[in-house]
């Protein structure tokens, strides 16, 4: 798994897999009646957004906005 500010691996997370995933969080979002959804990561707690993105934080923490 990569981590810290790199660019995304298409070997590792390929675009139709990531569009999927961030199609099926979206559709979830439209059932809540959410219209945005901010995701918290850090080193130690990154599952949530490393299934979603391909990335994890090295040091520090991250945030991710879906709208």
């Amino acid at each position: 798994m990569r981590r810290g500010l790199i660019s995304r691996s298409k070997a590792e997370l390929p675009d139709a897999v990531l569009d999927a995933r961030i199609a099926r969080v979206r559709a979830a979002m439209g059932a809540a009646g959410l219209d945005a959804l901010l995701l918290y990561t850090n080193n130690t707690r990154a599952a949530g957004v490393s299934w979603l993105t391909g990335f994890v934080p090295y040091w520090s923490d991250a945030r991710v906005l879906l709208v």
